[in-house]
């Protein structure tokens, strides 16, 4: 069998379009003049754009597990007894859990532990987009972690770390304790907006042929190999908003087989939400290789969300 990409460029960027949205909704919090609400409001910031690249990253590499691989990455700030620990199996796991999932939660851990240079780095190498290090500006990027750091385990008291990982942009002196106000905020919602803007434009230039219409189509091809099931003759497609809009009814012009009827009935079946469109199901009634395709159509069927492109 082929392996099918099921990435769709619109789920690929959702994490990221997220939490630039959420970022927008702190914008409106930030005038409070209540210490603790701005330094919450600063933690989050830093919290959705961290999520929204590790939710962006697992969804891609569920879609290419190859990248998998992470011997091409720069791991060489991390202990190696952690990556050896981290990156292994128990009995439980192998047992109890998607090995793939579970692989790709153990690598974005180990990515989570690299210095920001490396991490960024990393990512874009996964992701196979070219980004300039002159328009990512890390070292803003480093300050305001370790803020953050600093806020959270040293109340906000500059110590030698802080001031060895920011170097010349540090905010202070040793001793000396940091502030967290709007202006602040307010200059990394606008650092970490950017960050997610050039981000997005990256992946769209490099991945704008994957749609959701593509994986469906290409879904279909595999799964019907007769002359006469053209997948834009049964589906009405908005391919400008990238949807089905719905189903046609030409089966009724053709002589299909009957495992080709079944599989049929099983697609719109699930795309309208009905379970009495499926005609006279059995296994049994398909072949070794139309089993092979049910099984493969239903594994999937949670990640391309079939019903869900009926109600976009």
């Amino acid at each position: 069998m082929k392996n099918l990409n099921l990435l769709v460029i619109s789920k690929l960027i959702e994490p990221l379009s997220n939490a630039k949205n959420n970022l927008e909704v702190i914008r409106t919090k930030t005038k409070n003049s209540d210490p603790v609400i701005l330094n919450g409001l600063f933690t989050m910031c830093l919290a959705y754009f961290e999520y929204s690249l590790s939710d962006t990253l697992s969804y891609y590499l569920k879609c290419f597990p190859q990248k998998l691989d992470f011997r091409t990455l720069n791991f060489s700030n991390i202990d190696q007894s952690f990556m050896k620990s981290n990156l292994s199996f128990s009995k439980e796991d192998i047992f109890n859990t998607d090995l793939i999932e579970l692989e790709i939660e153990k690598k974005i851990d180990a990515l989570n532990y690299s210095s920001i240079q490396n991490y960024m780095k990393n990512i874009f190498s996964i992701f196979s987009i070219n980004v300039d290090d002159t328009d990512l500006l890390l070292d803003k990027l480093i300050e305001f972690k370790e803020t953050r750091n600093i806020l959270i385990h040293n109340n906000l008291i500059i110590n030698y770390k802080y001031l060895e990982k920011t170097g010349s942009i540090k905010r202070g002196k040793l001793g000396e304790t940091l502030k967290i106000d709007s202006d602040y905020i307010d200059g990394c919602l606008d650092y970490l907006s950017k960050m997610i803007n050039l981000i997005i434009d990256k992946l769209k230039q490099k991945y704008k042929d994957f749609t959701r219409l593509k994986v469906l189509e290409d879904l279909w091809n595999y799964m019907f190999k007769s002359p006469v099931m053209k997948f834009d003759d049964y589906w009405q497609l908005d391919k400008k908003n990238d949807r089905i809009i719905c189903m046609t009814r030409t089966e009724d012009k053709y002589e299909l087989s009957s495992g080709e009827t079944m599989l049929l009935s099983v697609w719109r079946a699930h795309y309208a939400g009905n379970s009495s469109m499926i005609k006279n199901f059995s296994m049994y009634n398909l072949d070794n290789r139309n089993q092979k395709k049910l099984l493969y159509f239903l594994s999937i069927l949670n990640f391309i969300d079939l019903e869900t492109i009926r109600r976009m």
